[in-house]
């Protein structure tokens, strides 16, 4: 996976790989593919869905539980 060298933990980058898909998605959603994948409590996907919030690597869509990558982060990484 060549996210996971940009994050701590395996679980960041699955994150950010199934959001690199484009479709917005909830924490619940985002568990739910992880797993087979990674053994992660829903809470530990919570948690971290928010820590990526509040780096400014996921955003909200409209208010709601949905989360995005912010096309500003893309940017930056792809200026990288």
């Amino acid at each position: 996976m060549v996210l996971e060298g940009l994050f701590i933990g395996k679980t960041n980058a699955f994150i950010v790989e199934f959001l690199a898909e484009g479709k917005p998605l909830t924490a619940k959603k985002i568990h739910g593919k992880m797993k087979g994948k990674l053994k992660v409590s829903y809470q530990a996907v919570f948690k971290q869905v928010h820590q990526l919030e509040k780096k400014g690597i996921l955003i909200r869509v409209n208010g709601t539980y949905l989360y995005l990558l912010n096309p500003q982060w893309v940017r930056k990484l792809a200026a990288f």
